[in-house]
């Protein structure tokens, strides 16, 4: 049964997420499945929780819960990701198109009016769903004993957020200086704007790496380059890469039925983003493609989310190798390609760490109306740009999502070293660093991050390897 549930699951997603369906009908596919997660099944699934297997079972039931208890609010919300338009410069543009269009967006007052159009169309059409969202959610983990949002997601997913937070917090003082004067930097250089002055517009268009890559990429074939080089293929992946309206402009998998049907959704738009989002997905993609086919669907579907984002992080930064970059990429200028790569790695990874700090605070009961003014206050100061309120509620991720891609950024570092020591500095073209890799994914996820960390006789997570990655920015 929930092998059944969540093949239909991922397919609806895909279809909705990948554009080929103009209207949501998640809410029909949570009705039919309503008795495999309702209370009684959700409550005996938290308390049998003893090991991988039971936790991967509990996170499955507890997620359709919350999905079905607000079935009819992620419908809305859905649906209006795909039929909201805006009217900006004398046009009307869809909403999912607005952040596409900013990015590769060199006029600033342009580019400021697209954003304008996106924070009006989140306080009309999108807050108040979101608003609902949140309350019924938060309201939901009660009727489990749990005291709040941030105590369910930290027992379901076995993760203590709160704690999480301490461990990230070194991330800001250790990297402060190098970010604020490299991304002043590149801001002046790019566009004549200071960082104090600019906007998340300006970042995400400054960082777009624009120009770095000579010439259309086909993400296809890159995708493809970089699996045969370790010895590894796409059987069962299929790549959705055409352009459509409806398309989210965020890649993404989904395991519809894995290991033999994965599909891998991208949208380009150009520049480096492309092809980091390709390798990321990529990551997932070959993580899905070789489980074995006999693991239980607990085991194929529904495990630690930081240990699926290491691998993709894993491919995702094989962009960061100067002879990636040179030899296939084709860079014109490694200096200038390194400098904005990292940039980027670095801002988001300050980005998710003040998320974090922000979602533990507002997950424990902060009222929505104060939820702008956090938001705002927590991310200025960490990113020293300005931060909008209204993306207050848009930016945050389901069950603490934030801290799993810190605990991923954190492993993952940890991981590449780890893989240099043992097959080289150039692992990413070797076969046996690729079946190291396929003996941990055909597990699927009977293992979790830190059963994966053991593994690679390392104790615990540590912040160290990821920090001293930036150093190199000092050096550009």
């Amino acid at each position: 049964m929930i092998g059944e549930y969540l093949r239909e699951l991922m397919l609806e997603m895909y279809l909705v997420n990948a554009g080929l369906k103009q209207s949501s009908d998640l809410d029909s596919v949570m009705e039919k499945y309503s008795g495999l997660f309702d209370e009684k099944s959700v409550a005996d699934s938290l308390l049998n929780v003893r090991d991988v297997n039971s936790r991967n079972v509990a996170r499955i039931l507890f997620s359709g819960h919350m999905n079905y208890v607000t079935r009819h609010v992620l419908r809305e919300l859905h649906n209006a990701e795909l039929n909201t338009q805006v009217a900006v410069l004398g046009r009307r543009v869809p909403f999912r198109s607005i952040m596409p269009m900013v990015m590769s967006e060199n006029d600033r007052n342009v580019r400021n009016k697209l954003y304008e159009a996106r924070l009006e169309a989140l306080r009309n059409n999108f807050n108040p769903i979101l608003e609902e969202l949140w309350n019924r959610r938060a309201r939901a983990v009660r009727r489990f004993g749990f005291n709040n949002y941030l105590h369910a997601c930290s027992f379901v997913n076995g993760v203590d957020y709160s704690a999480l937070r301490h461990l990230v917090m070194p991330i800001l003082d250790s990297t402060d200086r190098t970010y604020y004067d490299k991304m002043d930097e590149l801001l002046i250089i790019r566009g004549g704007i200071s960082l104090q002055d600019a906007n998340r517009a300006d970042v995400v268009w400054a960082l777009s790496g624009s120009g770095l890559i000579p010439g259309k990429v086909d993400l296809v074939a890159l995708m493809e380059r970089v699996a045969s080089s370790m010895g590894l293929s796409l059987r069962g992946i299929t790549v959705d890469h055409e352009r459509r309206e409806g398309k989210t402009p965020r890649a993404f998998v989904a395991p519809v039925d894995p290991p033999d049907d994965v599909r891998l959704v991208v949208r380009p738009h150009g520049g480096l983003g492309d092809v980091t989002s390709a390798l990321h997905e990529l990551g997932h993609a070959l993580h899905y493609a070789y489980m074995d086919r006999g693991l239980p669907p607990q085991s194929r579907w529904g495990g630690d989310r930081g240990l699926a984002e290491t691998f993709a992080f894993l491919f995702e930064h094989v962009a960061l190798e100067p002879l990636f970059a040179e030899a296939v990429l084709r860079v014109r200028d490694l200096d200038e390609y390194l400098y904005v790569a990292y940039l980027a790695y670095l801002h988001l990874v300050r980005r998710y760490t003040a998320k974090l700090l922000y979602e533990v605070r507002a997950h424990k009961g902060v009222p929505t109306g104060a939820l702008g003014r956090l938001y705002r206050s927590t991310l200025e100061s960490a990113l020293y740009y300005y931060v909008a309120e209204e993306e207050a509620l848009a930016d945050v991720d389901e069950c603490l999502y934030t801290g799993d891609y810190l605990r991923a950024w954190i492993f993952e570092a940890m991981m590449r070293s780890f893989l240099r020591r043992r097959f080289g500095d150039d692992w990413f073209l070797n076969r046996e660093a690729g079946k190291f890799l396929v003996d941990m994914w055909r597990r699927g996820f009977s293992i979790d991050l830190d059963s994966a960390l053991r593994e690679m006789g390392l104790k615990s997570l540590d912040v160290t390897p990821l920090v001293e990655q930036f150093s190199i920015l000092a050096k550009l």
